[in-house]
């Protein structure tokens, strides 16, 4: 069947990109939406890349992987719907990283409240925390603490480990940790001793059954996060060059680097 000539010219004039106002509004455009959402996505693809999700279990959220929005200052949110008028495919893959976000916070969710439910933490716990397991643990550490292991009690020594923490919320702490695929942590982490004694041990509770089940789905949206992101990125690179050619618009305004930052490069 052919397609009416008329269909098809009136089809693709309505998909044809409106003009871009001009160069004041390309100078917005860098400096409160593209500019602020390549940075928030090349912090992003570097904890997508350690697989650390940031997960918190309070408040439930991912603290460093967020809605591209919200990589976007308050104000300028405007400025953002209007960029995303003149670019569909921007549009799009925002959609879909913003859904694949989305995804990545439930199933932090769930794989934290198996860990904590329905793995062998609670035993691994039990066995960790004994007085000679904690102290040592404490004779490895560096940082000063403002008890002494040689004579704390062991429920002291936990107080110690885990801060303002309620005992309640051990058990989530240390989940947290394991959804994060959490590294040795530095010593201004009061957990550090004890993590960076016991983590391997603790990471063991991934293995087999639901748990690795609900682990591998996190991982596998993590990876289709990555991907989305990196697209976005370079597709926001794209039509930054093209924009700057075209209206002789810099990617960043002179003026706006601080008088030492530019003699740093002289």
């Amino acid at each position: 069947m052919k397609t009416d000539p008329k269909r098809r010219k009136t089809k693709s004039r309505s998909r044809k990109r409106p003009v871009v106002p001009g160069p004041r509004v390309v100078r917005a455009w860098f400096d409160t939406v593209i500019n602020p959402l390549l940075k928030g996505l090349v912090q992003e693809r570097s904890l997508l890349l350690q697989r650390n999700w940031t997960w918190q279990f309070r408040p439930g959220v991912l603290e460093s992987i967020r809605q591209a929005e919200n990589y976007v200052p308050l104000d300028a949110r405007a400025n953002l719907e209007q960029f995303l008028e003149f670019y569909v495919d921007a549009r799009s893959a925002i959609r879909e990283h913003d859904e694949l976000v989305s995804q990545l916070t439930g199933a932090c969710q769930r794989l934290h409240d198996a860990i904590v439910n329905k793995s062998p933490l609670r035993t691994r716990y039990d066995e960790l925390t004994s007085m000679e397991s904690l102290q040592a643990a404490f004779e490895k550490q560096s940082r000063r603490f403002r008890i002494s292991e040689q004579n704390a009690t062991a429920d002291q020594l936990l107080s110690e480990v885990f801060g303002g923490y309620h005992p309640s919320d051990h058990l989530a702490v240390l989940a947290q940790y394991i959804v994060n695929n959490t590294g040795k942590l530095p010593d201004h982490f009061t957990t550090a001793p004890f993590w960076n004694e016991y983590q391997e041990k603790f990471l063991t509770v991934l293995q087999g059954g639901e748990i690795a089940k609900k682990y591998t789905e996190t991982t596998s949206i993590g990876t289709r996060l990555l991907k989305t992101s990196d697209f976005l990125s370079v597709r926001l690179q794209e039509i930054r060059l093209s924009l700057s050619v075209q209206y002789d618009v810099p990617y960043v305004e002179p003026g706006s680097i601080a008088s030492g930052e530019r003699q740093w490069y002289l």
